[in-house]
C-alpha cells in the first residue's frame, strides 16, 4: 500500500556547541491513506517543532521525510498546520 508520509530518523537541533538544544530526536513513523495521526504531549516536548519540520517550514537537522514519495525540502502543497486555541482547549490541562 502507498505511504502518505514517511519519517525516518528525523531530528531537529537548535543552536550549536554548548548552546545546542535537541527538540526532537530520531523520530520514525509512516502513515498510509485513510490513517489519522495525532501528536499529543506536554508543553515543550517538541510537538510544534515536529509539525514545522513535517510541513517543510523548518529543515530537519538529520533524517529524511517524504510526502507521497517525494522528499520534503520546503513548504508542501497538501500539508497544513492548524493550531489549537488554548482558550477553548479540548484538553485544558
Amino acid at each position: 500500500m502507498m505511504t502518505v508520509l514517511e519519517i525516518d530518523g528525523v531530528s531537529k537541533t537548535y543552536g550549536s556547541g554548548d548552546d545546542a538544544f535537541t527538540a526532537i530526536d530520531e523520530i520514525t513513523f509512516t502513515t498510509r491513506p485513510g490513517e489519522l495521526l495525532c501528536i499529543v504531549g506536554p508543553s515543550g516536548c517538541g510537538k510544534t517543532t515536529l509539525l514545522r519540520v513535517l510541513a517543510g517550514l523548518a529543515p530537519p537537522t538529520s533524517g529524511e521525510l517524504r510526502f507521497k514519495g517525494r522528499g520534503v525540502d520546503g513548504p508542501q502543497p497538501g500539508i497544513s498546520i492548524v493550531f489549537q486555541d488554548y482558550g477553548r482547549a479540548l484538553l485544558p490541562w
